[in-house]
C-alpha cells in the first residue's frame, strides 16, 4: 500500500507541476514501476492502477475548476447577478473583501466577440470600496451570509507582480475563484439563517471580537486563533518576517496541539466528576473521548479558515485517533503519506504553494528525527537535560529540513531565526496562548 500512496503522490506532483510534459513523466512513472522488482507483480499492478485513476481524477479536477473561470478576453466586463456572502474580511477599515457564491448573472454590457463562448461563474473575489462616493452606493459593511443583488466590474485572476515568487492565478484557481474584481453596488434581498450561515457568522463574530480587543492584543490575537493576519500592522509583520517568527500566525499543529490539551484537560475532569458522582463500573464519558476530541478539532479548524496546515494536522488527529480507537498498530510514515495523499485528493493545486511544503516537510523531519528510540539515559541528570534537548532538538531539525524550500521558493533565512525560535515556540506554547485565549475569553 505504501507504495501505491507513493506513486500516486507522484502522479498528482507531476499532473500539477508539469503539465505539458505530464505523458511523459506519467509513462516513465510507469514503466519505473514495472521494471522494479522489489515488489510482487500484483503490487506493481496496482499501483499502476493508482497512477491512471490519480491522473484521471486530476485532470478531470482541473478541468472543472477551469470550466467556469472568467478568459482574459472577458476582462473588465460588467454584470449583474444574485449571489450568497461566503466570506468577509474587515482587517481593512477602508476596503471590505467579499467571497460570493454566485446564484445567477448576466453581462450588462456588449460583447464584443460575438462568438465568444461564457463562462458560469461560480465563485468571485470582490473589494467593496465603502468610502466610494459614487450614486447609489451603500456606505454600510456587508455582513456574512447575505444574499445579493449586485452589479460588479470582474478581471481574469491574475497577478501583475513576480511569479516566481507567489503565483497569485493558480492561489485564485485552489480557492475556486473564478474571477475578481469590484463591486459597482447591491441590494441585500435577504439574510440566510440556514447552519452554515449561521457557522460562518460564529466565525466572523469571534474575529471580531478578538480584534477588537485593546492594545496589541487586537492585531496578534486574530493571526494566533483564527489565522487572520490582516489585522496587524505592516511594521508588525515585518518584525515578525525579519526574526523568521512569522509562521507563528499561521494555525498550524501547535495550535491544534494546544487546543486539543485544553479540552482532553476540561474533558478529563467532567469524567472524573461522572465517576465521583455515580460510581459506574465503566465510565460512558470516557468512550466518547476520541469523538470529542475530533469534533473539537474539526470546530477550530473550521474557525482558523482550514489552511493546508490546519487540513494537515487534523487529518493526523483523526487518523491517530482512530487507530487508538480501533487498537490499530499503524506506521508513522504510513500515517503522514495517508495525510499527504488526503490533502491532495482534496485539493490537488495545494502541492504549487510554500505552505504544503513547509507543512509536511518540517512534520517528516521531525517524525525521522524521533523514531526508532529504544533506550533511555541511565542516569536522572542526564534525562532531566534530555527532557530540555527535546525543545531544542526539533528546532534545528526543522530548521535543516526546510533550507532547500527555502531555497527553492526565494525565502530569507538566517542563524537568528534558530535563535529566536527557540524562545518564541516554548514561550507561544506555555505563555503566550494560554494568554490570548483567556484574553479572547474573558
Amino acid at each position: 500500500m505504501r507504495l501505491c500512496l507513493v506513486s500516486s503522490i507522484l502522479t498528482f506532483f507531476i499532473s500539477i507541476r508539469f503539465q505539458s510534459e505530464q505523458v511523459l513523466g506519467l509513462s516513465l512513472l510507469i514503466v519505473l514501476l514495472l521494471v522494479w522488482h522489489f515488489h510482487s507483480w500484483k503490487i506493481r499492478l496496482f499501483a499502476v492502477v493508482c497512477i491512471i485513476a490519480t491522473g484521471c481524477y486530476s485532470h478531470a479536477w482541473l478541468s472543472e475548476r477551469l470550466a467556469s473561470r472568467l478568459p482574459a478576453s472577458l476582462s473588465g466586463s460588467l454584470v449583474d447577478g444574485v449571489a450568497d456572502v461566503i466570506g468577509c474580511n474587515n482587517a481593512n477599515p477602508e476596503v471590505e473583501r467579499l467571497l460570493l457564491r454566485v446564484r445567477s448573472f448576466r453581462f450588462s454590457n456588449k460583447i464584443k466577440n460575438t462568438n465568444q463562448v461564457f463562462p458560469q461563474l461560480k465563485q468571485l473575489a470582490l473589494n467593496y470600496y465603502r468610502h466610494d462616493k459614487k450614486p447609489g452606493f451603500e456606505a454600510n459593511a456587508i455582513s456574512c451570509g447575505s444574499q445579493i443583488k449586485f452589479q460588479a466590474k470582474l478581471r481574469a485572476p491574475y497577478g501583475f507582480l513576480n511569479p516566481y515568487g507567489f503565483d497569485y492565478e493558480a492561489w485564485q484557481l485552489s480557492r475556486q475563484v473564478d474571477a475578481t474584481g469590484y463591486l459597482l453596488g447591491y441590494d441585500v434581498l435577504e439574510q440566510n439563517l440556514d447552519w452554515q450561515t449561521r457557522l460562518l457568522m460564529l466565525r466572523q463574530g469571534w474575529i471580531q471580537r478578538a480584534a477588537n480587543l485593546a492594545g496589541i492584543s487586537g492585531d496578534i490575537v486574530p493571526a494566533l486563533l483564527f489565522g487572520e493576519s490582516g489585522y496587524l500592522a505592516k511594521d508588525r509583520w515585518l518584525d515578525f518576517q525579519l526574526t523568521g517568527t512569522i509562521h507563528l500566525l499561521v494555525v498550524s499543529g501547535l495550535h491544534i496541539a494546544i487546543l486539543i490539551l485544553i479540552v482532553a484537560s476540561f474533558w478529563r475532569l467532567i469524567v472524573r466528576l461522572e465517576v465521583l458522582l455515580t460510581f459506574p463500573r465503566r465510565s460512558m464519558l470516557l468512550s466518547f473521548t476520541p469523538l470529542i476530541l475530533l469534533l473539537a478539532c474539526l470546530l477550530y479548524a473550521y474557525m482558523a479558515g482550514m489552511g493546508l496546515a490546519i487540513q494537515r494536522a487534523g487529518l493526523m488527529l483523526a487518523l491517530a485517533l482512530w487507530a487508538s480507537y480501533q487498537r490499530y498498530q499503524r506506521s508513522l510514515l504510513d500515517t503522514w503519506l495517508w495525510v499527504v495523499w488526503l490533502v491532495l485528493v482534496i485539493n490537488p493545486m495545494a502541492i504549487l504553494f510554500i505552505g504544503f511544503w513547509f507543512s509536511f516537510a518540517a512534520v517528516g523531519a521531525l517524525l525521522m528525527s524521533y523514531c526508532g528510540r529504544l533506550s533511555k539515559p541511565k542516569t536522572a541528570r542526564i534525562r532531566r537535560w534530555a527532557k530540555v534537548g527535546v525543545l531544542y532538538q526539533s528546532q534545528w531539525v526543522v530548521f535543516i529540513a526546510l533550507m532547500p524550500f527555502l531555497w527553492q521558493f526565494q525565502q530569507a533565512q538566517s542563524i537568528l531565526s534558530l535563535l529566536v525560535n527557540i524562545i518564541a515556540i516554548p514561550l507561544l506554547a506555555l505563555l503566550i496562548m494560554p494568554l490570548a485565549i483567556v484574553s479572547f475569553i474573558w
